[in-house]
């Protein structure tokens, strides 16, 4: 964003006492390097965390930053309303951070990549399964529970219903329910079987 002083300098062709325009008619150049920010900026100060630019006479920041003149104050740039990343963006401090979904990493640039293992080098400890890509391990418990711990998905690949003696399986397949929420008017299913034969 340019300054209002930018702007003027553009149409005046003015430079601050020590500096000199350029023979692109539009910038300065600083010739005298014995005037102080005081002088050559008319007195200009910045606020906390913010350098004055001798240049162009106007309050900068360090890169991921922006400088809130309402405030004579650094503020943190929002970069994720860029959507620089294939899955999450999380801001951080003068930064982002991509995120995405299932393990698999955010390369330099935020895309998404599904790394390459050797498979050979990954042992897995004797209560983890190694998934179907080599790429890593995951626990038995989680074998088929609905969420996929494993990139390729092969963790929730395959999976009969297994339900524990105290609970229902839906004739979907796709549920579990505990006891106590069959036979209750509610079609917790999803395809009403928790409601059949409750006589």
């Amino acid at each position: 964003m340019r300054t209002l002083y930018e702007l003027l300098r553009r149409f005046l062709l003015y430079c601050p006492k020590g500096f000199e325009l350029n023979s692109d008619g539009v910038t300065c150049e600083r010739t005298d390097f014995t005037i102080g920010a005081e002088l050559a900026c008319n007195g200009m100060q910045c606020g906390e965390g913010a350098m004055l630019d001798l240049v162009y006479c106007e309050c900068i920041c360090q890169d991921g930053f922006y400088y809130d003149e309402t405030n004579e104050v650094c503020q943190d740039e929002n970069e994720c309303i860029y959507d620089p990343c294939e899955g999450d963006c999380i801001e951080t401090p003068g930064s982002y951070r991509c995120v995405c979904p299932n393990r698999i990493t955010a390369d330099d640039e935020g895309r998404c990549v599904t790394p390459t293992y050797d498979r050979d080098a990954l042992i897995c400890d004797s209560h983890e399964k190694m998934c179907a890509d080599g790429s890593a391990c995951f626990f038995e418990s989680t074998l088929c529970d609905g969420h996929p711990d494993c990139a390729d998905s092969s963790d929730e690949s395959d999976c009969k219903q297994f339900c524990y003696p105290q609970q229902f399986a839906c004739a979907n397949g796709e549920n579990c329910l505990d006891d106590w929420l069959t036979c209750n008017g509610e079609n917790d299913c999803g395809d009403n079987s928790d409601e059949i034969d409750c006589g």
